[in-house]
């Protein structure tokens, strides 16, 4: 059993693969981008560059959908 249960799509519309996090650490993380208050993107790009270069850790960015007009 996945620990999505919702399907998952790729900023570009693709649907995401859950399979490709098997066996890695996932910081899951609660985005907001309509807004443009994102200054915490900075900090998770640079723990995704650092940390995700193992290939055992992941920065995954799940859309927020409550401020949808």
């Amino acid at each position: 059993m996945g620990v999505f249960n919702v399907a998952l799509e790729r900023l570009a519309g693709a649907a995401f693969d859950e399979s490709a996090l098997s066996g890695k650490a996932v910081l899951v993380v609660n985005v907001v981008s309509r807004c443009g208050l994102t200054p915490q993107y900075v900090g998770l790009e640079r723990l995704h560059r650092t940390f995700g270069a193992t290939s055992r850790f992941a920065v995954l960015g799940i859309p927020c959908n409550q401020f949808h007009e």
